[in-house]
């Protein structure tokens, strides 16, 4: 319904404006089109909403809320969605669905696990300055990797890795995927290969480790392949200047004084074992092996050697070769 004015005539009392009771009617009936349109009906004018100076107040069972505009610094427009819903604030906990949002600054978040019974909490370290973090254009779906969960990575390049007490499975490859280094794993293995670096003037190392007291480390051709050296063999030694036992732990003794040395020599320990002794001193050398094949000392006069390989208690250390003056009887 249109407003209806009321008719005062041109002047008061010439017959002209509304009777009383027409303009009590149109009195009403504007009045009755307020209140039905802030009460619902002609008799109740909003008895749950009110105003104040700066609000709109909504009453409810024993409290109310305001609803009021922060004074703008230029005009400002505000569009409702075409939707039924919950109107969002900023410190209300409200599940929001169906949002984009654009640019948002985030402060650990927390995201529900898939039966929303615990949460992946995310806390960012403190940084100097802005830091990018760039996804990965992935073909298929994947994983988010972590320092602390088990997982698999595959098709991954990775620079410079610190990697401590990795496990490895199968090889090493190249830069081509080819197989550089395999691992082959024994059940219960306590045995295994240290590889040592060095510094400057000392000497890296490959050595046999582990719980053993006492570790052979084997290199190994395939078929009829051999170990190719393909640089100086240096053998280690033992330098022995006055009378003492010749070690098993190295495989050459070098005899190096300028009178008479007297040593033994104890059993090999594993057959193929090879020993060189070479008395480079001016002194003869004699050397009583526990088990010598066919003899009991071994004489080396100065600037004298032999040559011996352990074949096992029977028949014990053998000769291969000697020099002129060597004496093994």
């Amino acid at each position: 319904m249109s407003r209806q004015p009321l008719n005062r005539g041109t002047i008061a009392n010439d017959g002209t404006g509304d009777t009383l009771r027409t303009a009590s009617r149109k009195i009403e009936q504007n009045f009755d089109e307020l209140y039905l349109k802030f009460g619902g009906d002609s008799f109740a004018l909003m008895p749950l909403i009110s105003f104040d100076s700066n609000h709109i107040i909504f009453q409810g069972t024993s409290n109310s809320t305001k609803v009021g505009v922060n004074n703008p610094s230029t005009d400002r427009t505000i569009l409702f969605p075409n939707h039924t819903g919950v109107l969002i604030t900023d410190s209300a906990s409200q599940t929001l669905t169906n949002k984009t949002l654009i640019s948002p600054v985030i402060t650990t978040p927390q995201i529900n696990d898939s039966s929303a019974t615990y949460q992946y909490i995310i806390s960012p370290s403190a940084l100097s300055a802005d830091r990018t973090l760039t996804l990965p254009v992935m073909s298929a779906d994947g994983e988010w990797l972590v320092s602390n969960a088990t997982q698999t990575l595959t098709n991954k390049t990775i620079n410079s890795a610190l990697l401590n007490t990795p496990n490895i499975g199968g090889f090493i490859g190249d830069s081509n995927s080819n197989e550089l280094i395999e691992f082959t794993s024994v059940a219960g293995a306590v045995n295994h290969v240290e590889v040592t670096n060095a510094t400057n003037g000392n000497t890296p190392q490959i050595a046999a480790v582990g719980t053993d007291t006492n570790i052979n480390l084997k290199l190994k051709g395939k078929n009829t392949g051999g170990v190719q050296v393909s640089s100086k063999f240096i053998q280690g030694y033992q330098n022995l200047t006055s009378n003492g036992a010749v070690s098993l732990n190295s495989p050459l003794t070098l005899f190096n004084s300028g009178s008479a040395i007297i040593s033994t020599m104890a059993d090999g320990t594993e057959i193929g074992e090879t020993k060189y002794l070479v008395n480079k001193g001016g002194g003869t050398a004699t050397i009583t092996p526990t088990t010598l094949n066919n003899a009991t000392t071994i004489t080396l006069p100065g600037n004298n050697s032999v040559t011996m390989i352990w074949t096992g208690v029977t028949p014990g250390w053998i000769v291969t070769s000697s020099t002129d003056s060597a004496t093994i009887a």
